[in-house]
């Protein structure tokens, strides 16, 4: 039998009970069936095939599937003997062309996202104790089956495996647990990329995510340089913040950015970026460019760009960003002279300011160890190691504001050690924080940061957006994640909804409660992932239109 979805998750603890986990799979295994999908659920499944053959099961069930969720409420859980095996070895296939379409979420619960085993902190993840996130998964299901050519009715029952009516293709073979082992773990490189700290976003239903970028503060050390295209002066008034003097890529008619992208669009993974009045995006994992004032249709620059983090800048005559091959590309902003920068797999967090891109080069499958900040000179192709051991930077003028997270005995991170160093490595500043933090960046003399807290005595978090002025620290808001445009703060709350406020946090302001991932602010558009597609829509909450 073919199946939709594979759910996967510890049914047992030690004591033979049934675990939290087997409780939110079964929930999640009615809701999916009632939407019309054929979801494996190994506690009903075996119940009538037999467990004498239970490895034969659940390798036919794997292979069928198009979709893998990993249900799991502890690391040891989720990394529990035949639930590391399922999601991994499908995670294998999909990176091997096995299951090129395939695809893998995870649902958690009480645990935070920094504390899921490394290869599912990149997967989309969704939280369990959102009311929200069985409809969302289903949307994502819905729409990536429709997307395969097995659209459901526009009723909203989901679409159903059609076998009757379209034959399926032969499944490849799946080799033995003993003979896969070496391919998946040379595989989970692949998953070692641009994410620094997954958080934000995923977890919380806010932005957060990996990288930083430059933001360049007027009268800083950073001024822009003459360019040779056509752009045109961007206008600045408060709802086009990213025209404001205090953003490094506000531009005059004649000039390129002086930095490729804001730190806050590149710490939510940098989907988009502007120069002039033309942005520069993401979409399903092509890259377009389109008039920022919506005049112009969507043009297509080129493909193979990595979908969740492509890190984004545009400098002059070049964008750079991350392909599906988690190699570093640039190519000309009008689609000519596509090249792969260097043979350095598994870079992350770019950042072009001029003619220096800076990176975290990945050279060991330890997501805390040996991840150095590595300065490229773009003119003569020397590298340099500026500091070592980072977990998530910024650079802010001629600063790069960081820290390194580092794990307990355990495997779960309890604080983070925070600094300040020039381009050359010098330190300026250090502090330690006594919590696990993401996105870090410096706007107006003060640093931001998103702070994740222990809550209640299971386990449950709440993050918060956190301004650290000299001696001064305050918790300014709940938020999952944040972006900084001119005299606002956008962010989302622990539940979804999406506000601004001024840097203070004052004036706070709801813009709107519609779904927003991974989103970035360009002029007076916020580029973003629904629930089904990309999207942009208005600063106000306005204007919403679905990207190609």
């Amino acid at each position: 039998m073919a199946y939709d979805v594979f759910i996967s998750f510890k049914n047992s603890g030690e004591n033979g009970q049934p675990t939290k986990d087997s409780v939110i799979a079964k929930k999640l295994y009615d809701f999916l069936s009632a939407k019309g999908l054929s979801v494996f659920f190994s506690n009903e499944a075996l119940e009538h095939l037999g467990k004498a053959q239970y490895t034969k099961v659940i390798d036919e069930a794997l292979d069928s599937s198009r979709f893998l969720i990993a249900v799991g409420s502890s690391h040891e859980n989720f990394n529990s003997l035949w639930v590391r095996y399922e999601w991994e070895s499908f995670l294998n296939d999909i990176r091997s062309g096995i299951k090129p379409s395939a695809e893998e979420f995870v649902l958690y619960n009480g645990m935070k996202i920094n504390d899921l085993p490394r290869q599912l902190r990149q997967q989309q993840a969704f939280d369990a104790g959102d009311k929200t996130s069985f409809e969302k998964l289903y949307n994502f299901i819905k729409n990536a089956l429709k997307a395969m050519g097995d659209s459901g009715e526009d009723t909203g029952i989901g679409p159903i495996n059609q076998e009757e009516s379209k034959p399926p293709k032969p499944p490849k073979v799946r080799q033995p647990l003993a003979k896969r082992t070496k391919t998946i773990l040379t595989a989970a490189l692949a998953v070692v990329v641009a994410g620094a700290v997954f958080g934000g976003m995923v977890l919380f239903g806010g932005d957060g995510g990996p990288v930083d970028a430059g933001s360049s503060t007027s009268g800083g050390g950073l001024q822009t340089s003459s360019d040779t295209g056509n752009n045109t002066e961007s206008s600045t008034n408060e709802e086009n913040p990213q025209a404001s003097s205090d953003i490094d890529n506000t531009t005059s008619s004649g000039y390129s950015n002086a930095v490729g992208n804001t730190a806050w669009n590149l710490l939510n993974d940098g989907n988009a970026a502007i120069q002039g009045d033309w942005v520069y995006f993401n979409s399903n994992e092509m890259l377009y460019k389109t008039k920022a004032d919506g005049s112009s249709g969507h043009t297509l620059l080129t493909d193979s760009v990595v979908k969740y983090f492509p890190g984004i800048n545009v400098v002059g005559d070049w964008i750079y960003y991350m392909s599906s091959d988690y190699c570093i590309y640039r190519i000309k902003t009008d689609g000519t002279g596509k090249e792969k920068l260097f043979d350095e797999n598994y870079a992350s967090n770019i950042v072009v300011v001029g003619d220096e891109l800076f990176y975290r080069k990945h050279g060991s499958l330890s997501y805390f160890a040996d991840t150095p900040i590595v300065k490229l000179n773009l003119q003569t192709n020397e590298e340099k190691i500026i500091k070592g051991n980072v977990t998530q930077f910024s650079i802010n003028g001629n600063r790069i504001i960081g820290y390194a997270t580092y794990p307990t005995p355990e495997g779960s991170s309890k604080y983070s050690d925070c600094f300040v160093v020039d381009f050359d490595g010098n330190v300026i500043e250090t502090w330690r924080e006594e919590h696990w933090i993401s996105s870090p960046a410096e706007y107006q003399g003060a640093y931001y940061f998103i702070e994740q807290h222990d809550e209640t005595l299971d386990g449950d978090t709440t993050s918060y957006l956190i301004r650290k002025d000299g001696n001064q620290t305050t918790k300014l808001t709940t938020a999952g994640g944040y972006n900084i445009a001119g005299e606002w703060i956008f962010f989302q709350d622990n539940v979804g909804c999406f506000y601004k406020m001024k840097s203070d946090g004052t004036k706070s302001s709801y813009i709107t409660d519609e779904y927003m991932f991974k989103y970035v602010i360009v002029g007076d558009w916020i580029y973003y992932m629904g629930s089904d597609s990309f999207y942009r829509m208005r600063t106000d909450g306005t204007d919403k239109q679905q990207l190609p």
